[in-house]
């Protein structure tokens, strides 16, 4: 799928989807019920996302990713090791000690 392919898709059967929604049906359902139609190809994370996002207006939860924890224990090592240097004897860097 090309970027930004599953937003025009969304969008195409945003009417739909908010009428299930009125009826109660959940996401899941929806997401299966357009996927067994045709009407999208996307996974159902994006599908979600596009739900919260256009139709609920909130915006979705980004999840942690493994570059974001790379960079948090960049950030955070050079103060751990400090500390580790001053206390050599313990040789541990505790959480209570980053802050």
């Amino acid at each position: 799928m090309e970027r930004f392919g599953g937003r025009v898709e969304f969008l195409a059967v945003q009417e739909d989807v908010v009428e299930l929604l009125r009826k109660g049906y959940g996401y899941t359902m929806i997401y299966n019920k357009l996927k067994n139609e045709s009407k999208i190809t996307m996974c159902y994370q994006t599908f979600y996302g596009y739900v919260k996002k256009i139709v609920m207006g909130v915006e979705p939860k980004k999840r942690l990713t493994a570059t974001m924890k790379i960079k948090s224990s960049y950030m955070v090592l050079p103060v751990c090791l400090k500390k580790i240097q001053k206390n050599k004897k313990r040789n541990i860097c505790n959480y209570t000690d980053l802050l």
